[in-house]
């Protein structure tokens, strides 16, 4: 196991993509689980890039349908943003399980994330990948989108 800064103790991976790896891993201050999204571009340019998004994310830490980002910085030469560990499946495998579901149900769930869309969109944050498979639907029922960084 590897520990960031004295604080964030990555365990295990639990997702790749073009931007990086994201981690499962432990707060060692707080004893608490959180997902560490780990930026593989060592690109000065895209590493601030990186590091505003999470800075502009955690703004909206309070907001419902939104993975709450709770830590941002450099490591190693590496950039990191740290956020809630989000439990449950994405929005795909629930429909997978489930079937089909109404308009009226999927307009319900999905409310929160489409506002909080609507508000990063002002403050110039895109997405550039809403899909069922970056919809996290947690055990209590509540819905986030996560996986905003992308090349």
């Amino acid at each position: 196991m590897v520990l960031i800064n004295d604080r964030y103790e990555l365990i295990r991976i639990i997702g790749k993509g073009g931007f990086g790896t994201t981690w499962y891993a432990r707060d060692t201050k707080l004893d608490m689980p959180v997902a560490v999204k780990e930026l593989s571009d060592t690109d000065p340019s895209r590493k601030k890039k990186f590091l505003r998004e999470a800075r502009t994310l955690a703004r909206f830490a309070r907001e419902p349908g939104i993975v709450n980002v709770r830590d941002y910085l450099e490591y190693n030469g590496r950039a990191y943003m740290v956020m809630e560990y989000l439990d449950g499946s994405d929005l795909n495998t629930k429909i997978a399980e489930g079937g089909p579901i109404s308009f009226k149900k999927a307009y319900h769930l999905l409310r929160p994330v489409i506002l909080v869309l609507s508000k990063l969109h002002a403050e110039g944050v895109i997405h550039r990948d809403v899909s069922p498979d970056n919809i996290r639907m947690q055990s209590d029922g509540t819905i986030k989108l996560l996986d905003f960084f992308s090349r």
